[in-house]
């Protein structure tokens, strides 16, 4: 059926009842033409009375198509569904359409309920299900007893309202039919496709239902997971900006048990590799799990009983499979609140990637970025578990989490800010595996009942049993080690490892096909290190590279971050190494002496002066080449120099503390062209340095003046520090 956009439809309230195929398309310049045309949609308007604009019966076999249509303005208080009410055992299909500005009793934009084991809903590419309103649940969509999908690109429910239930966005409801819900759209650009819903309970989503006949188990399911073929991180599923004023800011999971006269429901929430951002309320900002042990929130989970969905592109490598960052716990007048981002009654669960725990992951699967949030703890829900996930830059006012049974497994938890230590409190199980727990000045755990402490490095350990097992290197198998994991740059929210950390190679293999949080394979054996315990490192991050040992060496980041700074600063003008936007190093100082008894603010004392330097801890003994890129100011008579010096302490401190036993320097450039030495300065550091010592390179970066006049100017960029073995073993301890 066609339906001509250049007409008014108003005081629409269409009835269809069908078994068989039947296509309402509207965008039609008139009934004749052949193809609709890009003008715009047909506009189908209930004009604010009761009813909603279609009410649609599909029976067993029937499917009714909805294409390019706006339903709005129905004011359906008294019933279901605004835009559209469909029921039956059929499919209802919409696409390419808009439904806005309705109001129901349930399900504002759509209601759907299922009397049969075959009913779907389909939202298909390009719908916007927006600005409706329940009075009691599903302000976009009230989904009862339904297979929905929503998967297809361009689709969202936007600003939704169900202010007195259930539901804002999206209300997945199971009864005496199971209930499922699956969304994989990408949604809109910058948004996700669960974006700025409100309800009392479960701003974004809820899931629920209630009891049908004594003896029978129904199931209420929703599924987010990502379906953007090209996998790119920035098109997977999200859910944002939704709010709640009661509980469950993003997801509302409620199960019921029903006891000896009705039966029970059992409400999931299963994510893979999806975004939750920006969500609120007073308790469980991200999610809140009511009414029972059947209540489950599961996020990567690849185990027989949940596996990765079918026809799932797997996470990318360099990128983390899933985050839950900025969510917030506030009340409805926008002050802060004690609540968790994950909090439950009545004995919910949640899991974070714990399907492969015990022998490996049988498929690749990153892991999760948890940070950003704030609120009184991120995790206050009575079993809990994090496989492979970061955690960090989170602000809470009471403990970091708190839970009756916690496991942490390949994690790494550091730069959160909480209010009550020790930062993790458990009751019943505590099982922390090759983890890395770095939270300076607290204290890490209060426990009671059974503690599993293996391969763990952390800022405090007696509480978790201090150190124990091999001599605090993990050699005889459990301990927990007091050692600084040497992160690479955590000021800027940076926690991979540097290549000096003593968590790389400190673990055994786990078999399986496991990855880190970001994808890239375990299990890799850091090449000339002096590590050797394993091959797994600790944490939530996998170090595959050596190299860069000097960090921040091309001056990427627009700032010179990672160096101690004596003078001079970013320049974006030159550059030489590094990527598009880079840029170097530039050293100036007036180096004319002084007149006539009056001394210059920056008056030389010598011909050298510091531009900055940083302190390199050496992972392991081998034949070090020190180089570099330098420019430097002159007339054709004399040249400023750039200069790169070094000092090498066999015994020293993370800060280069120590005596020196070597030192030299070496020239950049003294040219007006960028260059580069053609031989590097040759540091040894033999196996003789490394026992019971800790060797270190501090590098300094000089700008040598040419003429005692005028204005000194050098640039360095693409300073490198490679290892490689020696050359040959006569040299290897320095003739000795």
């Amino acid at each position: 059926m066609r339906i001509a956009r250049g007409t008014s439809y108003l005081n629409v309230h269409l009835n269809i009842d069908t078994t068989q195929e039947l296509t309402l398309e509207g965008g039609y310049s008139s009934c004749t033409q052949t193809a609709p045309d890009a003008s715009g949609n047909t506009v189908l308007s209930a004009s604010h009375t009761q009813g909603a604009v279609l009410h649609v019966v599909a029976g067993t076999g029937g499917v009714v198509r909805v294409k390019r249509l706006e339903l709005r303005d129905a004011a359906n208080d008294s019933f279901g569904g605004g835009g559209i009410y469909f029921e039956g055992d059929g499919i209802l299909d919409v696409s390419d359409s808009l439904i806005t500005a309705n109001r129901a009793n349930n399900g504002g934009g759509i209601y759907a309920h299922g009397t049969g084991g075959h009913a779907e809903l389909v939202i298909g590419a390009n719908v916007v299900i927006g600005n409706n309103i329940a009075n009691t649940d599903g302000g976009g969509i009230y989904a009862d007893q339904v297979e929905m999908t929503m998967i297809d690109p361009g689709s969202i429910l936007m600003a939704n309202k169900a202010p007195n239930g259930h539901g804002g966005g999206l209300y997945v409801r199971a009864g005496s039919l199971n209930g499922y819900a699956y969304v994989g759209s990408s949604g809109v650009a910058g948004v996700g496709a669960i974006w700025g819903n409100s309800a009392k309970y479960g701003g974004g989503i809820a899931v629920g239902g209630s009891n049908g006949s004594h003896g029978t188990t129904r199931s209420a399911e929703l599924r987010l997971f990502s379906t953007d073929p090209q996998n790119r991180p920035d098109h997977r599923v999200r859910i944002s900006g939704n709010t709640a004023s009661a509980a469950g800011g993003a997801i509302h999971v409620q199960s019921s048990d029903g006891g000896l006269t009705s039966g029970d429901v059992h409400a999931q929430a299963k994510l893979w590799n999806t975004v939750l951002e920006d969500n609120s309320a007073p308790k469980g900002a991200v999610a809140y799990l009511d009414g029972g042990s059947y209540s489950a929130f599961l996020f990567n989970e690849d185990s027989p009983t949940t596996p990765w969905p079918a026809g799932v592109p797997r996470c990318p490598v360099a990128s983390d499979c899933g985050r839950i960052v900025g969510n917030v716990a506030t009340d409805s007048g926008g002050n802060a609140t004690d609540g968790a981002m994950f909090e439950e009654a009545g004995n919910g669960y949640a899991l974070f990637g714990l399907g492969c725990i015990l022998d490996g992951c049988a498929l690749p699967t990153g892991g999760i970025v948890i940070e950003g949030n704030r609120g009184g703890r991120l995790a206050d829900v009575r079993p809990i578990s994090f496989k492979n996930a970061l955690i960090d830059g989170n602000q809470f006012t009471k403990q970091l989490i708190r839970a009756s049974s916690l496991r942490l497994i390949d994690a790494t938890l550091a730069g959160n800010t909480v209010g009550i230590h020790p930062f993790l409190s458990t009751s019943t199980y505590t099982e922390i595996k090759r983890s890395l727990l770095w939270q300076p000045g607290l204290i890490t755990l209060q426990h009671s009942g059974t503690m599993v402490v293996d391969h763990v490095m952390a800022s405090e350990i007696d509480s978790i049993g201090g150190n124990f097992g091999g001599g605090g290197d993990c050699g005889g198998g459990v301990c927990a080690i007091l050692a600084d994991p040497m992160f690479v740059d955590p000021a800027h929210g940076d926690y991979t490892l540097r290549a000096a950390s003593p968590a790389i190679d400190m673990a055994p293999a786990i078999a399986g096909d496991d990855r880190d949080v970001v994808g890239r394979t375990r299990d890799y054996d850091l090449p000339h290190t002096w590590a050797d315990n394993g091959p797994r490192d600790l944490g939530a991050f996998e170090r595959h590279w050596l190299s860069p040992l000097v960090l921040n060496g091309n001056f990427d980041p627009h700032d010179l971050r990672l160096w101690t700074v004596f003078a001079g600063e970013w320049n974006g003008t030159e550059n030489v190494v590094g990527d598009y936007g880079s840029g170097a190093w530039r050293l100036q100082k007036d180096v004319t002496p002084p007149i006539g008894g009056l001394s210059l603010p920056d008056a030389p004392t010598s011909g050298d002066y510091p531009a900055g330097e940083q302190c390199i801890v050496l992972p392991g003994p081998g034949r070090y080449l020190l180089s570099g890129w330098g420019k430097a100011a002159g007339n054709m008579m004399f040249h400023d120099s750039a200069v790169l010096a070094w000092e090498y302490r066999k015994n020293s401190t993370f800060d280069c503390g120590g005596t020196v036993d070597a030192s030299g320097e070496l020239t950049l450039s003294t040219s007006s062209s960028w260059a580069r030495p053609t031989h590097p300065a040759v540091i040894d550091s033999t196996e003789a340095d490394f026992y019971a010592s800790n060797p270190t390179i501090k590098l300094r970066l000089i700008g040598r003046s040419g003429f005692p006049a005028g204005l000194m100017t050098v640039w360095f960029d693409g300073i490198t520090l490679d290892v490689t073995e020696f050359d040959d073993e006569i040299f290897a301890n320095g003739f000795d």
